[in-house]
């Protein structure tokens, strides 16, 4: 799954064709198209206009995304009679900074056509999915749900996932007593924080908190905390510190909390020397707590 910076313009193309034949055909009328934030449907206008017989593009600049939310664009299309929907674009959203954001829950989405006929359907059953790393699959739980006729969602948590991880969800499913998989294929990332030597990640997010791991610890640190402070203000004044981890180590947790639902933080970590004495702050990010809904 690709990275895009979140609500930025998308632009993308398309081909309608006959699913007897598989010759490319104009749709009847022009398709529609839908986008889903984490899979749930938005207001966004999408625009869509055709190029050729069977080709079409399509544009649409979202609004509301922040980063490690997914973006998916689905598109529907008549053709012959034959109804037939497709995702033509899914991605990570990163900030502006165009910064890889951590993922700490996965989202996405999948379509399931009958086989005999092309025409979107529902599964006979719920789909089921197997989140797999590395080629090995996980004891993860993937929460599969129906958007729509034929639209389904899938979400997990990827506990246990470390920076560079190939993911892969495997979903099964069975349409007009049919069976056959999908792949999804993903690349793990953690959002990371340098400061000198030091270095510390994010493991964890909620509606209310953020959970960062030690990964390095500049030499002669005794001390550590996490400065914060939501996002755009610009007096030194305004950062708050957590509680201090005294002689921390690589694997030590430090946890922000008692954040707002939804709200963009900056955080930094500040190590201390045995005098007292902070070093400069590492590299600010930012990071946004979950919505209950996610």
């Amino acid at each position: 799954m690709e990275f895009i910076v979140a609500n930025t313009a998308i632009t993308g193309m398309f081909t309608t064709t006959i699913f007897a034949t598989g010759v490319i055909a104009d749709a009847t009328g022009t398709p529609s198209a839908i986008v889903y934030k984490n899979g749930v449907a938005t207001a966004d206008v999408v625009t869509v206009a055709k190029v050729g017989t069977g080709l079409y593009k399509y544009s649409v600049t979202p609004s509301g995304f922040s980063a490690a939310n997914i973006i998916t664009i689905i598109i529907n299309a008549v053709v012959s009679g034959v109804t037939q929907n497709s995702i033509v674009f899914e991605a990570i959203c990163a900030d502006a900074s165009s910064s890889i954001p951590a993922i700490t829950t996965m989202y996405g989405m999948f379509v399931v056509h009958r086989f005999d006929t092309g025409s979107i359907s529902d599964a006979d059953s719920l789909p089921s999915t197997t989140l797999y790393k590395n080629g090995t699959a996980t004891a993860i739980t993937v929460t599969v749900a129906k958007v729509d006729t034929g639209i389904y969602k899938y979400s997990s948590l990827l506990t246990g996932f470390t920076d560079g991880d190939e993911g892969s969800y495997v979903i099964t499913a069975t349409v007009n007593s049919i069976s056959a998989g999908i792949s999804v294929n993903f690349n793990y990332k953690q959002e990371t924080v340098l400061v000198g030597s030091g270095e510390v990640y994010l493991s964890d997010k909620t509606t209310t908190s953020f959970t960062f791991t030690v990964r390095d610890v500049p030499s002669g640190a005794v001390s550590m905390k996490m400065a914060y402070r939501t996002y755009k203000r610009s007096d030194i004044n305004d950062w708050s510190f957590t509680a201090s981890i005294t002689n921390p180590v690589e694997t030590d947790t430090i946890n922000i909390t008692g954040l707002t639902e939804g709200v963009l933080y900056e955080v930094s970590p500040v190590f201390y020397s045995a005098s007292g004495i902070g070093g400069n702050f590492g590299n600010i990010l930012k990071l946004q707590t979950l919505y209950s809904e996610e």
